[in-house]
Order: C-alpha cells, then sequence, then structure tokens
C-alpha cells in the first residue's frame, strides 16, 4: 500500500494541482485504500501523450478561445487580464477534461445475389 501523501506529491510533480488537492482533502476521513483507488481513476482517466491545458473563454466573444495554457494559475492570470480590459464582459477558466474524436467508418458493400425483383426499369 502506497502512503497517501506519497501518491498526492506525484500529482503535485505532474502539474495537478486541483487533483492533489483534492486527495489531500479527501485523506484526512477517507482509508488510504480508498485514496489510492482514487490515485488510480486519476491515472487512468489521463490521455497518454495528451497534456493537460485551460481555456479563458467569454460567452459572449466573437471567436471561440484558441490559446491553451500550460496551467490553471496562467489561465486565471489571462482571465483577469482579459475582464479588465474588456469590463461587463464574463470570462471562464476552463480544464480541458476529455477529448472526443468521431472517426468515419467505411461504408460496407454486399454484394445482393439472386434474381432482380421486377423487370420494368421504374426506380420507384
Amino acid at each position: 500500500m502506497t502512503d497517501p501523501m506519497d501518491l498526492i506529491y506525484e500529482l503535485l510533480d505532474a502539474g495537478e494541482v486541483a487533483e492533489a488537492r483534492a486527495l489531500a482533502k479527501d485523506q484526512a476521513y477517507m482509508a488510504p485504500e480508498v485514496i489510492e483507488a482514487r490515485y488510480q481513476q486519476l491515472r487512468a482517466a489521463r490521455i497518454p501523450g495528451m497534456p493537460r491545458f485551460w481555456l479563458v473563454w467569454c460567452p459572449s466573444g466573437p471567436h471561440p478561445p484558441r490559446f491553451k495554457h500550460g496551467s490553471e494559475t496562467a489561465a486565471q492570470g489571462e482571465a483577469e487580464r482579459m475582464a479588465e480590459t474588456y469590463p461587463g464582459q464574463h470570462f471562464y477558466v476552463v480544464e480541458a477534461k476529455s477529448r472526443l474524436l468521431c472517426k468515419i467508418r467505411p461504408v460496407a458493400i454486399t454484394p445482393c445475389s439472386g434474381e432482380p425483383q421486377g423487370h420494368d426499369d421504374i426506380p420507384f
């Protein structure tokens, strides 16, 4: 069994501050094996090769967010700067939690067998 504090430090080293804080708060009243299970869930949810990032989003803005901030702190600072630059506008710091991709499947072609139905060449 791994010490819960070691798991928390590992999350901090990986830059996953929010998850580390949540585990640190929970470890005060949860059994170590529950903390380790939650840690393993966090690790399994990571997308290999896809670093975490945050966006700054203004719902009334003319463009969708494009810049990926490497930390929550950097995104928060940018949101504050933008809020000062554009008074009255709301800005949100948003963390990307998952990635979705719709893969186009090839169309399956199955040849027909047997005799054609009807011979009048009318398509309906």
